[in-house]
């Protein structure tokens, strides 16, 4: 049936297909079918289009696949979203390229004059400071709006993010007030009764999840942002402070800003586990603020 949704696949399927002799460039192809569960269930602005955190995964697998000392980046920098990949893109590629200090991330489709940038960045293996724990207590002790799966993803359709059941990662939102919130992830059913968590180190229906909140709640939680709808173009930083998979439950904590004079808005995202431990956080998250209408670029 051509609406199958393809649940048992993987972005760290790649095949090497090039590599300079100094070991310095490598190149690797991925293919798609655009059945993937991850193009069938995220769809923004009425297109289908592959979750920008994808990237996330696809740059942290063909890092691994370079024998470095670590098999994962734990900081990656200066991301970019410029292209969105669309289901009828069948072949990417990924490109690394090794820099004084770090490894240069592209995930580029089409060849020669053809050839288009989706998405680059910065990826590293650095000592960072010990994460500290969020007090988790105290955030779901707070007094706060809640509201449920049904009513955030009511309000997500809204502005134009129709996601699917595989991206219903969202158990509930507490909006602690117009720039804080606290919200609930777990592992979508359908995903996990396809075993499909076993496929991904970084499963981007965990990490959409994670940034859902930043991009949907801000419009639950300010009327002055009701009807807008938030791009998402580029990431200072993340920070991973965890070796291995990214787990199936989680909460996010987000803090916005508005950039003045400008419809960008910034955000920073703490995620951690049930115990409050910080797994990862997203340093200056920049989106952009626009009426409702069809989009150019987004991650989300």
């Amino acid at each position: 049936m051509i609406d199958d949704i393809i649940y048992d696949c993987s972005l760290s399927d790649l095949e090497l297909i090039e590599c300079s002799s100094s070991g310095d460039y490598y190149l690797f192809s991925k293919t798609f079918s655009g059945k993937e569960f991850y193009f069938k269930d995220h769809m923004i602005g009425g297109i289908s289009l592959l979750p920008g955190v994808a990237c996330l995964e696809l740059a942290r697998a063909s890092y691994g696949l370079l024998n470095e000392k670590s098999s994962f980046p734990n900081q990656i920098k200066n991301m970019t979203w410029l292209k969105p990949l669309l289901p009828t893109i069948q072949q990417v590629f990924l490109k690394l390229e090794k820099k004084i200090n770090f490894w240069e991330f592209s995930l580029i489709s089409g060849i020669g004059e053809k050839q288009i940038l989706h998405n680059q960045a910065q990826l590293t293996h650095t000592v960072l400071s010990h994460a500290q724990s969020i007090n988790l207590e105290q955030l779901l002790q707070q007094k706060a709006n809640k509201y449920s799966k049904s009513q955030f993803y009511k309000m997500g359709e809204s502005l134009e993010a129709k996601l699917g059941p595989s991206f219903q990662g969202v158990k509930w939102i507490k909006l602690l007030n117009n720039y804080e919130s606290i919200s609930y992830i777990r592992l979508p059913f359908v995903l996990d009764n396809n075993k499909s968590g076993r496929h991904f180190c970084w499963h981007p229906s965990m990490i959409d999840g994670a940034i859902q909140p930043a991009m949907i709640g801000s419009s639950l939680a300010n009327s002055l942002y009701e009807g807008w709808v938030y791009y998402p173009f580029t990431l200072t930083t993340m920070n991973i402070y965890i070796h291995g998979q990214f787990p199936l439950e989680c909460y996010t904590y987000v803090k916005n800003k508005t950039v003045k004079n400008s419809n960008i808005i910034k955000f920073d995202i703490v995620i951690s586990d049930i115990d409050g431990c910080k797994i990862a956080d997203f340093n200056n998250l920049l989106s952009i603020r626009k009426k409702k209408t069809p989009i150019a670029n987004s991650i989300v």
